[in-house]
């Protein structure tokens, strides 16, 4: 995802989780991720998923409260609103090899 910033000034930041997630996982969501929500300028962050259809967005909606989408079927839109970006996430994962899921 992109690191610019949107017209009002508060700009997006993103993470591809890697495959064998593990540690990077934890480290993702326990440590990058309070600190990006720490900066007042980051108005959205949006944890995706290499290896599995997830994706995971942390949006302000004001001091000290977010709303979080967790976003897993191929037809739903992954919205990023301070860059103006929304694609299914079927576009998104169109060439990713994905893992199977255990029945």
């Amino acid at each position: 995802m992109g690191q610019g910033r949107s017209a009002a000034g508060r700009s997006p930041r993103g993470r591809v989780l890697r495959p064998g997630l593990g540690r990077a996982l934890y480290r993702d969501r326990k440590v990058k991720l309070p600190d990006y929500r720490e900066i007042p300028s980051v108005a959205e962050v949006a944890l995706i998923d290499s290896e599995r259809m997830f994706c995971e967005v942390h949006r302000r909606l004001d001091e000290g409260r977010w709303l979080v989408d967790l976003l897993r079927q191929p037809d739903a839109v992954l919205r990023l609103d301070s860059i103006g970006f929304a694609q299914p996430l079927a576009v998104l994962y169109a060439n990713v090899a994905l893992a199977v899921e255990p029945a």
